[in-house]
């Protein structure tokens, strides 16, 4: 869970792909632009959406690895106000495509609603050439970058050490990846 100072914490259950979980939230009362922080549901949106991206297997998925609160620090921290606006209504949008097409939330998809829609969303988002990006691409980015940066995506996924806390200058070893580089 996210800690922040002066923060307080709220739960929700959520319902993802076939699966029900409850996430942690950290609430802050404004970002470092002065916006309001992402809101519960907003939040869900991200959590469910993440997690269909990166499910739960036989490793954690992104919920697991602590995606959602990657995003809510870097919607809060580091994005710029445009970015922030421009990601909220890419929320909006998706949110809204899934109560056009099935008369619900996408968190209130079944299963297969939601993987359409991701699978939708994933197409338009990696077009090399489209021009502006669609905003699925930098979501889907993001989740990768959050996930493969955690302590579950290293140690669980993708099975690096830090070479038992040796002093060695070459980085993390990988195993079980050989021929991969």
């Amino acid at each position: 869970m996210l800690k922040v100072a002066g923060a307080t914490s709220a739960a929700g259950t959520v319902e993802l792909i076939g699966m029900q979980t409850t996430v942690f939230a950290a609430e802050v009362s404004t970002t470092s632009t002065g916006e309001a922080p992402l809101g519960q549901g907003e939040f869900a949106l991200v959590a469910a959406m993440a997690e269909g991206i990166i499910p739960k297997t036989d490793t954690p998925g992104a919920i697991g690895a602590g995606v959602p609160e990657f995003f809510r620090l870097i919607f809060d921290e580091w994005f710029l106000k445009d970015q922030q606006t421009a990601f909220r209504a890419s929320l909006q949008s998706y949110d809204q495509q899934a109560r056009d097409l099935f008369g619900h939330a996408f968190v209130k998809c079944s299963a297969s609603e939601q993987m359409q829609l991701l699978t939708e969303w994933d197409k338009k988002g990696s077009n090399p050439i489209a021009n502006p990006p669609h905003p699925f691409g930098e979501f889907k980015r993001l989740t990768l970058h959050g996930y493969y940066t955690s302590q579950v995506g290293q140690n669980e996924e993708l099975k690096t050490t830090m070479d038992g806390a040796q002093d060695n200058t070459n980085g993390p070893v990988m195993y079980g990846i050989a021929g991969m580089f």
